[in-house]
């Protein structure tokens, strides 16, 4: 758009980065597979849920385009994108967007560490995830249930009880219930 001399507008970009977000959770979702071990072969449809890491970048390449020229999507859009990030498993892109949304001291950087700390756990990055949960605490965000739940049930599975009873104690000083 720049090299024409036509400059985006906030709204456009949501609907573009929206969509883009929306095309790579879809591509890929249905796959066919054929059954041959049957007197008679045919094909059914399963779901895919790897998704297709691919399929997100053009996203990623316009958010990194838009913050560039100025402009920052909505924090729908962000979410959206993060989102989207972490369900493909790649967390080091969606840390590179909370960056961002963190420098631009926007007010939503709480939920930001909440997708990012929660894929984090669901993945088992067990140092990754109590960094930026150190963080976290550290600035004075408040973190939500859903972190305080993910983080205790990593540690839990990972046999690490005595951190998962810390977090725990955090949790209660914050007075944030179970």
């Amino acid at each position: 758009m720049d090299k024409v001399g036509v400059h985006p507008t906030r709204s456009a970009m949501n609907v573009l980065i929206g969509d883009l977000c929306l095309m790579s959770s879809k591509e890929g979702s249905v796959e066919k597979v054929k059954v041959t071990n049957t007197r008679r072969p045919y094909s059914i449809l399963v779901p895919n849920m790897g998704g297709n890491r691919a399929a997100i970048q053009p996203a990623v390449e316009v958010f990194s385009a838009v913050v560039n020229s100025g402009l920052l999507p909505s924090t729908y859009v962000v979410f959206r994108l993060m989102s989207e990030l972490c369900r493909l498993g790649n967390t080091r892109e969606a840390l590179k967007v909370l960056r961002i949304i963190e420098e631009k001291k926007l007010t939503c950087v709480d939920e930001g560490y909440s997708i990012v700390i929660k894929a984090l756990c669901d993945h088992r990055r067990v140092e990754e995830a109590g960094k930026l949960f150190t963080k976290m605490l550290e600035i004075g965000l408040k973190p939500k249930l859903i972190v305080y739940n993910s983080v205790i049930s990593m540690l839990c599975k990972l046999g690490d009880l005595d951190n998962a009873n810390g977090v725990f104690e955090i949790m209660n000083k914050n007075r944030c219930l179970p």
